[in-house]
């Protein structure tokens, strides 16, 4: 069961770990003033809590916490095990986002090296442009593109491939001429 909080730092168990960036354990959170909301723990029946920061090289990013439905006193060692298994948690959120980069960055050489095959293997304008379209509208997840062209001394702008949009051209303006 996914249980979401919206805590402000400091305030509860939870914001006062982060904040501190220590470990805290609750021996009786129905009779801890520290213990903002005895609702939730009353409801699950959590008596005794364990807390201890999820510390990305030396900020705190999320908590870790063991609750228990007996009055418990947690010994020094347990909170040092928590401690020391937070550390892997870090880890794995650092490694994380390192292997989502990754794959945007992979998806993105996918998209140039689709963009380069199409575009030199087809002698036709508009499939060439509307590959360039496609891969460009779904690596900015955009929800239509565009590509026009400018006439160098008209400055009028004709709409060649259009994708994922309602009308077939981008909206016209006054293309201001060199010099004006």
């Amino acid at each position: 069961m996914e249980f979401r909080q919206t805590l402000s730092v400091g305030e509860g168990i939870a914001g006062r770990v982060f904040e501190s960036q220590e470990p805290l354990v609750v021996t009786d959170v129905m009779q801890d003033p520290r213990v903002r909301n005895r609702t939730w723990f009353e409801a699950e029946g959590v008596r005794s809590v364990m807390a201890v920061p999820i510390l990305l090289d030396t900020s705190p990013i999320g908590i870790i916490a063991c609750m228990t439905r007996t009055r418990r006193e947690f010994a020094p060692d347990e909170v040092k095990l928590a401690a020391a298994v937070a550390a892997p948690a870090a880890t794995a959120v650092r490694n994380a986002g390192l292997y989502a980069e990754a794959l945007q960055r992979l998806d993105e050489i996918q998209a140039f090296q689709r963009v380069t095959s199409e575009t030199l293997s087809s002698p036709d304008l508009e499939t060439a442009l509307r590959t360039v379209l496609r891969e460009t509208r779904h690596l900015l997840r955009a929800d239509g593109a565009f590509c026009s062209f400018v006439d160098s001394a008209s400055r009028d702008v004709e709409t060649v491939v259009t994708l994922g949009a309602r009308s077939a051209e981008f909206p016209a303006s006054a293309s201001p001429r060199a010099g004006a």
